[in-house]
């Protein structure tokens, strides 16, 4: 996530109530509320640790359900619970190299419940939740800018209803793209699958419109105490796709690149774990070395970058420094030249798009250009009925 220091935090506070396990009737009228949704903002997804769900430690996950009240009733919500080992790392059950947590499927502290704030709503009383429920627990999102808070609540069965049938996003594997309602993000090219080559924003007609040109990269080192140099480009990238997780709320997927160096000798490998939500992909990049690198290679240098496709003209740039927006013509001005690129995004096509690793927002997401960093989600105590 983006960490720029001269911005205030734009935070979700989340607390947890203990609601009674009496039985009590599902009610399903407006007497039920306790408070209204005041929680405007959409666009930001909520990650609750499991040590924050005492309650519900231990318990299968396959049998917990989220539930918010909407429209007057008490509805299930888009959401997963992603596991992590005894590591810290989180465990991808399908691809090629699949790994899974020693618990068996029981909820623990470090597993990490997500949904989207979007789907929060009302405060009920308690008789408003299914009656057949084991346990029950609220979450409480709050806004600290304007104070808005919207309320979900986490249920434990012994025999589950159906969970929400939403699916906000999709990995399709064998195409190598992540699809939502909104953006499609992908390779096009089985020839080189490394790079990203194709993104559409919309749906319908638009989403056969790709707003890219090409993904560039340039690798250049010196060897022999500077006696030999290498250039490598994006064609020498190779990637395996190793494993992912594919849930309603989120796609994860872990691939691993390599770089043809010299004389057919790989590089060390760099982990890529890419998350991507219904409105946004994040592609932070981790590099493993083994060896001092000083040993082998001097003066490395790595530049990357993406060109839009003439499908982006009149779009408009923004950065945290930047509020009123470039056009995107395909000139640098002398003002752009100049501008502190720190914090991106990019608005147009009838979308946002926002993030220092290709961070699509949907365009309802309201004063986006407003937060320059995405929301975090902190535990706080909260007392309520």
């Amino acid at each position: 996530m983006i960490t720029i220091a001269r911005y205030a935090r734009w935070l979700l506070l989340c607390a947890l109530v203990l609601f009674a396990l009496t039985p009590l009737c599902f009610a399903q009228d407006a007497s039920s509320v306790v408070v209204v949704k005041s929680l405007t903002r959409d666009a930001d997804p909520v990650i609750v640790k499991g040590e924050q769900l005492g309650l519900m430690l231990g318990r299968p996950i396959d049998k917990l359900r989220l539930y918010a009240w909407r429209d007057g009733k008490m509805e299930p919500i888009p959401f997963q619970i992603d596991e992590r080992d005894d590591k810290g790392e989180l465990c991808f059950p399908l691809g090629a190299e699949p790994n899974a947590d020693l618990d068996k499927g029981l909820l623990d502290a470090n597993d990490e419940l997500v949904f989207m704030i979007g789907d929060v709503g009302d405060k009920v009383k308690a008789e408003a939740l299914p009656e057949n429920r084991r346990a029950a627990m609220c979450i409480v999102s709050e806004d600290p800018i304007d104070g808005g808070k919207g309320y979900a609540y986490v249920l434990d069965f012994d025999d589950p209803p159906s969970p929400s049938s939403m699916d906000y996003v999709d990995w399709i594997a064998d195409k190598r793209t992540v699809r939502s309602h909104i953006y499609t993000i992908g390779n096009t090219n089985p020839e080189f699958p490394a790079l990203l080559d194709f993104m559409s924003i919309g749906s319908g007609p638009s989403r056969n419109i790709n707003r890219l040109d090409r993904f560039k990269m340039r690798v250049t080192a010196s060897m022999l105490a500077g006696k030999a140099n290498i250039t490598r480009t994006e064609e020498d990238v190779h990637v395996r796709f190793l494993s992912h997780i594919d849930g309603p709320v989120r796609v994860v997927i872990k691939m691993e690149f390599t770089l043809t160096m010299f004389m057919g000798i790989q590089s060390p490998s760099l982990i890529r774990i890419q998350t991507s939500y219904g409105n946004s992909s994040d592609f932070p990049n981790v590099v493993t070395i083994p060896f001092n690198i000083d040993f082998l290679f001097s003066n490395v240098n790595v530049v990357s970058s993406i060109d839009f496709s003439e499908n982006m003209a009149g779009a408009k740039f923004y950065n945290g420094y930047n509020q009123q927006g470039l056009e995107i013509d395909g000139k640098m001005s002398e003002e752009e030249r100049r501008m502190d690129l720190t914090f991106r995004r990019v608005d147009g096509c009838g979308r946002r798009f926002r993030g220092d690793r290709c961070r699509v927002f949907h365009e309802r997401e309201p004063g986006a250009a407003r937060y320059p960093e995405p929301a975090v989600l902190q535990g706080r105590p909260f007392r309520g009925g």
